[in-house]
């Protein structure tokens, strides 16, 4: 596996912890959140667990639904219940 790839596979796991810690702290579950923003479940755990999925417009889908802003979950941040997640 080239460096590049390897840069990229850890990039879209934490792109998928991230989603899953903010969805995680807004009490929502992963049908919660396939809900909200049209994916399907598998989607949703697609995202998640392998990084798949995390197309622009996902990402999009998905901040919205959290209520963070889409640079929240690619760059990561302090995770609140009640507030935006600040960086």
């Amino acid at each position: 596996m080239s460096e590049k790839t390897h840069d990229l596979i850890e990039f879209l796991n934490a792109v998928g912890d991230r989603i899953a810690r903010i969805r995680q702290v807004r009490g929502m579950s992963r049908d919660d959140l396939a809900d909200a923003t049209g994916l399907t479940y598998a989607g949703v755990y697609a995202t998640e667990t392998r990084g798949q999925g995390t197309q622009i417009d996902t990402i999009y889908k998905i901040a919205k639904a959290l209520d963070v802003s889409p640079g929240v979950i690619l760059d990561g941040g302090t995770i609140t219940r009640n507030a935006e997640v600040t960086v």
